[in-house]
């Protein structure tokens, strides 16, 4: 007659069915093995794509050079400090103007230039996305988003949006 030999949680049971014993706790593990050699070091990877500034978009309707704007459903818009929603969405500064339908170019990060700022002016969005140094009144959000450099560039720099209702 053989005899069969089973685990069911920590029990050692034998077929024909008779406890003979049970099995003790699992000790800790024991420490890590040695590691092997590091290999050399690989040839350099390729150039990645270059980086960019700006971003091309599509407008929801007729923009403005340097208005702060939003993308909303895939289409530029200008930010709207009155709009909630806009809150969230603003992508960048307004480098061209256009028409509805057009495509125009954002720019995310970094200096603009060839309009009329201020330098060391703190830049919020404003009414029609308008780059404005004070809150508009009744405004429901604030964002900073540049940073004026001189007379005719500033830094685009996006700060979070900040909800005041």
């Amino acid at each position: 007659m053989g005899i069969k030999v089973t685990y069911i949680k920590h029990t050692l049971r034998v077929s024909p069915p008779h406890i003979i014993g049970t099995i003790g706790i699992q000790g800790p593990q024991g420490p890590p093995g040695l590691q092997g050699n590091i290999g050399p070091v690989g040839p350099q990877g390729i150039p990645g794509p270059a980086g960019s500034s700006q971003f091309i978009g599509i407008a929801g309707e007729n923009i403005n050079v340097y208005r702060a704007v939003v993308s909303i459903g895939g289409l530029i818009f200008h930010a709207d400090p009155f709009n909630l929603l806009h809150a969230k969405f603003v992508v960048g500064i307004s480098a061209q103007s256009t028409l509805l339908g057009n495509s125009l170019n954002v720019q995310q990060v970094g200096e603009i230039s060839g309009g009329s700022f201020s330098a060391d002016v703190r830049y919020l969005v404003g009414t029609n996305g308008a780059l404005v140094g004070t809150l508009p009144f009744g405004a429901l959000w604030t964002k900073q988003v540049a940073i004026g450099l001189d007379a005719t560039s500033l830094i685009v720099e996006l700060e979070p949006s900040i909800v005041l209702i």
